[in-house]
């Protein structure tokens, strides 16, 4: 079926100088609250139109989820491609194989002035869940794990993570999550960098195991 683009009011402020990020960031959004939806076609000059800005930053966006099989380019537009329950348990079977590493790395490695920007994250965080915006808490969440996973170092690793990452979330997560899981989460993100903050990369490794996994 082809979908009615419905993301206007979702658009964030746009910015000349960060316009494609921004346009990204407006359709990863959507995507997270469940405005777009799995197996539905959207048009690079309907969503243009939405967002009030040429329809180059849009399809450069559409183009870089297309990358990370998010999306698929068909004749009308594009695709949002939809996972089958098999394709989300063995994605996040490679994810608990890969990220739990990363982060061990991270924790032997890091310095104490690279991971204060994790301090800031988990404050945002903990705000978006006290006024409850569910989405803008998994945004955070998904920058605070990638960018734990950057700091291990490995930038083919992180690489592939980042597109695992990309390819599950909007299928773990929902804009109607209860609260008390999602403080659960921010427990868990705490405890993880804690961890990582005193160096005990095992200890990183098992509990971000569990968080994928549970």
């Amino acid at each position: 079926m082809t979908g009615q683009s419905m993301i206007a009011n979702a658009a964030v402020k746009l910015e000349p100088f960060a316009l494609h990020d921004a346009v990204l960031a407006t359709i990863r959004r959507a995507i997270l609250d469940g405005t777009l939806e799995p197996g539905a076609v959207y048009s690079a000059r309907a969503l243009a139109r939405d967002l009030g800005v040429s329809q180059t930053p849009v399809r450069e966006a559409m183009l870089k989820l297309v990358s990370e099989g998010i999306m698929a380019p068909v004749p009308r537009g594009f695709q949002f491609i939809a996972l089958s329950e098999s394709d989300l348990a063995e994605l996040t079977w490679i994810r608990a194989l890969l990220e739990p590493p990363a982060v061990r790395l991270a924790a032997e490695h890091a310095t104490d002035e690279q991971l204060q920007p994790f301090v800031s994250q988990i404050d945002a965080m903990a705000a978006a869940v006290d006024r409850k915006d569910i989405p803008a808490f998994f945004e955070l969440d998904r920058n605070f794990h990638l960018g734990l996973v950057h700091l291990s170092g490995r930038k083919h690793l992180a690489a592939i993570i980042e597109q695992l990452r990309d390819r599950t979330w909007r299928y773990r997560v929902a804009a109607t999550t209860p609260q008390d899981v999602v403080r659960h989460l921010l427990s868990e993100h705490r405890e993880l960098l804690r961890h990582i903050q005193e160096g005990e990369g095992e200890s990183a490794a098992a509990l971000l195991r569990d968080h994928i996994l549970g």
